[in-house]
């Protein structure tokens, strides 16, 4: 019997266990639970798939945890969960229901045509990839809303937690997250499948120069998931987005807080900006209004000075803190504008500048579309509380 198949049904029959059923997973043995329901009876396995052509960071590439640093910078919390990893994987026909068992294991976020997937095969577009992740909270996630984002998924993903379907996305190069609140266990494993689909070439979507069948300017596919995967606890009342928008001729900073969740007209937000960790200007307003902060001589973005300020964004209720995420600004200005002669020209700051740069097809020989120049945690992430990947 085939090594994945024999875990499958060794978990099949732990999901039937009496203890887990009655809630009580501590009640089961530990080789039990490492052995059936985690999917680790054998060791994963991987190697890169056969390629023509690797980069200098393909050796350095850890199967445990490829992609760790954080996967949204312009809005951090300090708890998050990331689920880069060996998933299990199986391709089928199109019109086949969820497996009952999978084949192999594809390293996630590499897509399924890449060599650094461990796969390196396309998907044809009679054919859906589905992967299988299981994945535990941490206790201290009780009580809050559990958020699964996913950075890119090309082409048509269906989502299921726990036998439950959550949703779908369709679009191969935007983020899009979902809710499992409702579905999630606590304090059992959690069951995550996803489905993808890929017409690539046979249909109308944006697809860039994907092709089936490349060659000359037209270049390999890519299928399945190709960006982080992650979870987030949150509030119930949380800051959803933000939106910066510098005015260096006033010297402000304009911000708007959209934000998910009950009793809206009771929250204050607070907006700090800070220099070098040194706060520099503070704001608050009610939800929904527009907050500005008055930056004290700004030092202005530049290719030569590239100065970023820090911004740290806070929901009040009462006076005492429900939500806080992290992000950063430049203050600076970019328009076109028409010379003495009456030629459109590009300013930064109001001043001309000449924009020239090399043309980058955003295709890496071994990730396709996923960059591998990030290896290990920069420093920032070293110092920021953050959950390890599950297992």
């Amino acid at each position: 019997m085939h090594g994945n198949e024999r875990t499958y049904v060794e978990w099949q029959a732990l999901k039937m266990h009496p203890m887990l059923s009655m809630g009580k997973p501590q009640s089961i043995p530990n080789e039990q639970l490492v052995k059936g329901y985690f999917l680790m009876s054998e060791p994963a396995v991987w190697k890169p798939a056969p390629s023509p052509l690797f980069t200098r960071w393909t050796v350095d590439v850890n199967p445990e945890l490829p992609l760790p640093e954080y996967p949204r910078p312009q809005m951090t919390r300090p708890d998050w969960m990331n689920l880069n990893g060996l998933r299990d994987y199986v391709v089928q026909p199109d019109v086949a229901l969820q497996p009952d068992y999978y084949t192999g294991k594809i390293l996630v976020p590499f897509p399924l045509e890449s060599s650094l997937s461990g796969v390196g095969r396309p998907l044809q577009p009679d054919e859906k990839l589905w992967y299988q992740r299981i994945f535990t909270l941490p206790s201290n996630w009780q009580d809050q809303r559990i958020i699964l984002h996913f950075g890119a998924v090309d082409w048509h993903a269906d989502v299921w937690l726990n036998g439950c379907f959550i949703g779908s996305h369709t679009g191969g190069y935007l983020p899009f997250s979902f809710e499992l609140t409702p579905f999630i266990h606590y304090f059992n494993p959690n069951q995550l499948v996803i489905s993808v689909q890929d017409p690539t070439d046979i249909g109308l979507q944006a697809r860039g120069k994907q092709s089936l069948h490349p060659k000359a300017i037209w270049y390999t596919a890519i299928s399945g998931i190709w960006q982080t995967v992650w979870l987030e606890p949150v509030p119930d009342a949380s800051i959803r987005s933000l939106k910066m928008t510098p005015d260096i001729d006033t010297g402000q900073l304009h911000c708007m807080v959209d934000l998910d969740g009950p009793e809206q007209e009771k929250i204050l937000i607070e907006v700090t900006a800070m220099d070098n960790e040194e706060e520099v200007a503070r704001s608050y307003a009610s939800a929904g209004r527009l907050i500005s902060l008055f930056i004290p001589n700004p030092k202005l973005w530049c290719p030569e000075t590239p100065h970023l300020y820090q911004l740290r964004v806070r929901l009040l209720k009462n006076g005492n803190p429900l939500d806080e995420v992290g992000s950063y600004f430049a203050m600076r200005s970019y328009r076109l504008r028409s010379d003495a002669h009456g030629y459109p020209r590009f300013e930064l700051n109001h001043q001309p500048i000449f924009l020239y740069g090399t043309l980058d097809q955003g295709y890496f020989p071994d990730g396709l579309y996923t960059c591998l120049l990030y290896t290990s945690p920069s420093p920032r992430d070293r110092t920021r509380s953050r959950m390890p990947s599950s297992a």
